[in-house]
């Protein structure tokens, strides 16, 4: 059965051919290793007890949000233990990237249960990124849609994204879909920020987990997936963000796995230095910079890294 959802869903997503784009607000991100020191009493119970239940996922058990665009939500998708787990390998480090590979064992079980989930090879996703928003000035949500990035690391197409809440927030940091047919039915008391008005939101809450797809059945490129990330207003908002491809995606685990010290620092275009001596870094800052779903072009004559 699951053979048959996999070669199903891999036939459907062959068909993807279109051209693709990446944007979003930004984040602070974060960089960890295997060197980072975890309490190990706690990893032993989260590798060898919760994470066991990884082989019997059921995927039956996620909610159906929206049809369009297709937005699902898993509740519980982690454990508490699992999702400190993570942002406890991420606490201590000053770098500027969250590319978080497999060589962890949580990692490794963690993406298996994504695979399950969305019935997509796991060789078709990035690493997790792990980012870590705190209060921010602007209470305005800024949009982007993930179905078009197709210049780094190979994989063709996006097909799906999974965020995963690794903690929860007092107020703001909602997930929007402005173009979601559940907006105007989604009713919110003032425990909502007034940014999540403007569409369908969820509201991150720790262990949950969304999964939307960029794609109609047809390949087409579903618009409705637009989407957007409020201010946070109250608390710390940690995520888990894993990025999954049409075709198997190798890029970032050729290029950077083994030199992690400068992982993310590069440039990507040969006008990097002299857009950034031009102001460009400032008026154009995620094309220049990224964010949470770009890259970003000009990272290391930004002085990003």
């Amino acid at each position: 059965m699951v053979f048959t959802a996999h070669w199903i869903w891999t036939s459907v997503i062959l068909l993807a051919l279109l051209p693709v784009q990446y944007s979003s607000s930004g984040h602070r991100t974060i960089e960890f290793n295997d060197s980072t020191n975890v309490n190990q009493e706690s990893r032993d119970f989260i590798l060898h007890g919760d994470l066991e239940q990884s082989s019997n996922f059921d995927p039956t058990n996620a909610i159906r949000l929206s049809w369009h665009p297709r937005l699902f939500q898993y509740p519980n998708f982690l454990s508490d233990e699992e999702c400190d787990h993570l942002i406890s390998l991420a606490n201590g480090t000053n770098k500027i990237t969250g590319w978080l590979f497999e060589t962890d064992e949580l990692v490794a079980r963690i993406d298996e249960r994504i695979s399950a989930w969305t019935f997509l090879p796991k060789d078709n996703g990035e690493p997790i990124k792990i980012l870590h928003s705190e209060i921010e000035q602007s209470s305005e949500a800024q949009y982007v849609y993930s179905y078009n990035r197709t210049d780094f690391g190979g994989g063709d197409y996006m097909i799906a994204t999974v965020i995963i809440f690794l903690s929860n927030v007092s107020m703001g940091g909602e997930t929007i879909f402005p173009r979601s047919e559940m907006k105007d039915a989604q009713i919110k008391d003032n425990s909502w920020s007034l940014c999540s008005s403007n569409g369908y939101a969820v509201k991150p809450i720790k262990g949950n987990a969304l999964l939307f797809f960029h794609r109609h059945h047809n390949s087409e490129p579903d618009e409705g997936s637009l989407h957007g990330n409020c201010a946070v207003l109250g608390g710390d908002k940690w995520t888990a963000n894993k990025w999954i491809h049409v075709l198997p995606f190798t890029g970032i685990k050729n290029s950077f796995l083994h030199d992690s010290d400068n992982i993310g620092c590069t440039d990507e275009e040969d006008m990097c230095a002299e857009w950034a001596a031009n102001g460009e870094c400032d008026r154009n800052r995620i094309y220049m910079l990224g964010n949470s779903d770009y890259y970003g072009s000009c990272r290391k004559s930004c002085g990003l890294c």
